[in-house]
């Protein structure tokens, strides 16, 4: 632990006076083990509203965040990703960060948070508490990796306010190892509310006419069910839920206010690692089967299906398109190969390139979000059509969301297989890709199908 911290805050602080500007000073301390969902149980209370959870889906990585010191929450339609990056930089531009382990990517100040698909209309209140951009800076975060595990804690010094009382980094430890996180409760469902499955059909069946008349090549169509529990749910508990069931995915939450989106994606959007970046092609699918043998002839079934590789091939195209726009090189393999989730399996193909040193990971979100499969392509035209053949407000489904630590490097998502929670409620959304040669009542089953995760982690309403 940081023995001076107190001298570091008064210098700082003494700074921030004279010069008349707030001023970031940020500690990372190497910990021992601490589990992650005890971590963000032992923010149950106080930070409530307030906190964060990210799990990698292959590597054993974490990124658990509390209480917020900044916030970049705003509506947005011009350049949201522009005006993240320049706010971004503002924070890091008068800041001191105390940290050992420079080679550690996400520990110091981490900017927790992302982008709704689209700027919001706001025609109902469901995403009353989210933003366009909408990110923040926590109080304490703590970032597990394979061999360790570091707290951060960050403090914003007002020159108009007083000094912050430092935290009692040794206290909170004890307490997290004294927390067991809330056990999974069995709750009632209600009433369960497929919000206009025949509308949405005959919307499909629009698009598709479209699509043969080649006014577009491809596009995404989601759907919202909304299920009412005799209880709160637990946002713990469903964290937990879908860690066990989904342990190739992408966990993630986020709260705000009474609200908590969370869900889990097989889908990276970008990753970046100094000058290198990692972005996936995750378009066309197949249910798992019941045998292994029927799992293996779908499979192979998915890996020669042409309207399924068609799907496919606009994403990667898009995505190879986009991302020449801001690297040096870009590497991508001639054929998907096939990525099986507990549910469902998928065609896969992994896209790796070089930047220079200037791109941020947001210029990149700005180039590639959204992709053709979450959105079309042309995706002009596909974003236009969207709102008007979809019966909700997208909000955060299917959107960027991830981390950016004060080096640059980060991880975003497509927030996809998720739900949004309030209170009794639980909002969940699922989309699928609609060609030329689509049927609707095929892409419907699809989408129950990519429902399952999030039903089964809301309690187990299915097998």
């Amino acid at each position: 632990m940081y023995s001076n911290r107190e001298l570091k805050i008064d210098e700082a602080y003494d700074e921030a006076i004279r010069t008349n500007k707030k001023i970031l000073v940020s500690f990372v301390h190497k910990v021992n083990n601490i589990a992650p969902l005890s971590f963000f149980s032992y923010g149950e209370k106080e930070y409530k509203g307030k906190r964060y959870f990210w799990k990698h889906a292959i590597e054993k990585e974490w990124i658990v965040g509390l209480g917020t010191v900044y916030t970049i929450q705003k509506e947005e339609d011009i350049d949201r990703f522009q005006e993240a990056k320049n706010e971004w930089k503002s924070i890091l531009k008068n800041s001191y960060i105390f940290n050992s382990f420079q080679r550690i990517n996400g520990v110091g100040p981490v900017l927790l948070g992302g982008f709704s698909f689209l700027p919001m209309k706001r025609q109902n209140n469901e995403w009353e508490n989210f933003h366009d951009i909408h990110f923040y800076l926590p109080e304490l975060m703590l970032t597990v990796t394979e061999d360790d595990s570091y707290l951060t804690e960050n403090y914003l010094l007002d020159p108009n306010l007083q000094k912050p009382k430092l935290q009692d980094v040794s206290q909170i430890i004890n307490k997290i190892e004294t927390i067991n996180p809330q056990k999974n409760t069995e709750l009632t469902v209600v009433s369960t509310n497929e919000k206009y499955p025949n509308d949405w059909i005959r919307n499909v069946n629009k698009a598709i006419d479209m699509l043969k008349k080649k006014e577009l090549n491809k596009i995404v169509l989601a759907r919202e069910v909304e299920i009412e529990f005799n209880d709160e749910l637990s946002h713990e508990c469903i964290i937990q839920r879908l860690m066990n069931d989904q342990q190739s995915s992408y966990i993630f939450a986020i709260e705000s206010g009474e609200d908590c989106y969370l869900g889990a994606s097989p889908e990276r959007l970008i990753r970046k690692v100094d000058q290198t970046i990692s972005s996936v092609c995750l378009a066309g699918s197949t249910p798992r089967g019941k045998t292994e043998d029927e799992d293996k002839l779908l499979g192979e079934d998915l890996l020669k299906d042409q309207k399924n590789l068609d799907e496919h091939q606009f994403v990667v195209d898009m995505i190879y398109d986009s991302l020449k726009k801001v690297t040096k090189e870009v590497t991508v393999p001639d054929r998907p190969v096939l990525i099986k989730m507990r549910d469902i399996q998928h065609l896969y193909t992994p896209v790796k390139g070089k930047i220079e040193k200037d791109t941020t990971i947001f210029d990149i979100i700005k180039q590639l979000h959204p992709t053709p499969a979450l959105g079309g392509t042309p995706k002009e035209k596909a974003l236009e059509l969207i709102p008007q053949l979809e019966f909700f407000e997208r909000g955060f489904y299917a959107a960027p969301l991830g981390w950016v630590d004060y080096k640059g490097d980060g991880e975003f998502i497509v927030a996809i297989r998720s739900g949004l929670i309030k209170a009794k409620k639980a909002l969940l959304f699922a989309g699928c890709g609609i060609v030329e040669n689509s049927n609707a009542e095929h892409e419907f089953e699809e989408t129950v199908v990519k429902l399952r995760p999030m039903l089964r982690a809301l309690g187990g309403i299915i097998a």
